[in-house]
């Protein structure tokens, strides 16, 4: 069977993500008695107790303060003291995780420290405290203090998370080639991923795994392991921001969210706070302890699915949750009725959008088929008084093959012409206000047949 360097990472499924940071104004004596303190076999109990198979921490960013010695980077910023830390943070996290089976990764940014102009000066680039234009001459001075780490811990560190690899800074290719090289001579096996923003997508071709970042979880779909030749990865955080604040879902929600993209072959990084203890608030650690006991039970979908009827091209395909005019992602309502749910066989769960009454439920048959025949199973208090059943080839020009206006809910069914198509959407026109018969429309299930389905 062939195999890939991002193999370990899908099987662990789910990791944990903290930024270990301090301010610029911090001292380095400071920030050594910081590092001192921290409490790795405490942070070691917290994150076996939550299961994940992964940890990744932040070595330093924009105060230009690191938790690991390097004298790379010493010798080019040119400090005293040294802004890097005493202790070396990765390599006694390495020693309480191993015999945890909880593998470790790093985050590193792909410029010098925005905020420590002396840093920037000497590695090279323009002092100020935005993000900088960099070049393949500063990237070989960063490869330097990148290789310095990688060789040093070898195999102990699994992977890379490099941040900033943006446009505006003219990252590219070359570049990112000269980190991962830089990683890979300490761990050929090591998996690399260049953050270019807020989007999930395959950045360059160094990369093993997409970087991910996103900020509303809840809106994301994985459609699949690839995303080109990068294993699907998404990083977002649990607080109401990066590192900060007590947890913003439910659990349900990081539950049902987690284990739709696991099913779906991808990758989850939840980001979480951390304390100057090193200890992670235990609101986070008890809501991801209920994460790995809910993983670790059958999902209840395959207790409670129904029967698949035979030739269902809708069944578990791609589905979304649009506005009525098809243009606009909307949220999940209640923050967990999902768009998958209204695809997935399973007689107790909807797809139900949050924030509009008028909405659309939108699929991807994966490809063109000859449809003759759909099947809508409402929410027995939540269906459309009006919709139209649209379907379209190529996802711009649609065609209404039925448009019901006194619809009473239930489960309507819709022949038609054989009409080739791979998108399919109901679109509730309404209730958009009071006095309608029904509710804003829940799908509990889609249904979708050609020529011979059915």
């Amino acid at each position: 069977m062939k195999t890939h360097r991002t193999d370990w990472f899908k099987e662990a499924g789910w990791g944990v993500f903290t930024h270990y940071l301090t301010g610029s104004e911090t001292t380095a004596q400071d920030w050594n008695r910081r590092v001192d303190a921290f409490d790795v076999p405490g942070l070691a109990r917290q994150l076996e107790v939550m299961g994940c198979r992964y940890y990744v921490i932040t070595l330093g960013q924009n105060s230009g303060h690191f938790c690991s010695p390097n004298a790379a980077y010493d010798r080019y910023a040119g400090l005293q003291p040294s802004k890097c830390s005493r202790r070396d943070l990765v390599a006694d996290l390495v020693t309480a995780l191993k015999p945890r089976g909880i593998r470790l990764m790093l985050y590193l940014p792909c410029q010098t420290p925005n905020r420590d102009g002396r840093a920037q000066r000497g590695f090279g680039l323009p002092q100020g405290p935005r993000d900088q234009p960099i070049d393949e001459t500063f990237a070989e001075k960063w490869a330097e203090v990148i290789h310095e780490l990688s060789t040093r811990y070898g195999k102990d560190v699994a992977g890379w998370w490099f941040d900033g690899g943006y446009q505006h800074v003219r990252f590219n290719d070359a570049i990112a080639r000269i980190y991962a090289d830089a990683v890979k001579r300490g761990n050929p096996d090591a998996i690399v991923a260049f953050n270019p923003g807020v989007v999930l997508k395959r950045w360059v071709e160094a990369e093993d795994y997409t970087a991910g970042e996103i900020n509303e979880p809840l809106m994301v779909e994985c459609a699949g392991r690839w995303v080109g030749a990068s294993q699907w990865h998404m990083l977002s955080y649990l607080g109401p921001q990066w590192g900060a604040g007590p947890p913003r879902f439910s659990n349900e929600a990081v539950i049902e969210v987690t284990r739709n993209i696991l099913e779906s072959e991808g990758v989850v990084t939840w980001d979480v706070p951390i304390q100057a203890s090193g200890l992670i608030p235990e609101p986070f650690v008890k809501q991801l302890a209920a994460l790995k006991a809910a993983l670790a039970q059958p999902p209840a979908s395959a207790v409670r699915r129904i029967p698949v009827p035979p030739g269902n091209l809708a069944y578990r395909k791609r589905a979304r949750l649009l506005d009525v005019t098809g243009t606009k992602a909307l949220d999940v309502n209640s923050g967990k009725h999902f768009a998958r749910n209204g695809v997935d066989g399973d007689a107790t769960t909807k797809a139900h959008a949050g924030g509009e009454w008028p909405w659309t439920f939108h699929v991807d048959l994966g490809a063109v088929h000859p449809l003759q025949r759909v099947l809508i199973t409402f929410d027995k208090d939540c269906y459309a008084t009006e919709y139209k059943v649209n379907l379209s080839a190529d996802g711009r020009t649609w065609t209404t093959v039925a448009h019901e206006k006194d619809a009473t809910g239930g489960k309507p069914e819709h022949s038609f012409e054989p009409t080739p198509a791979r998108y399919v959407r109901i679109q509730a026109l309404k209730p958009d206000g009071p006095n309608q018969k029904g509710r804003q429309m829940g799908v509990v299930e889609l249904e979708v047949y050609g020529r011979e389905g059915g």
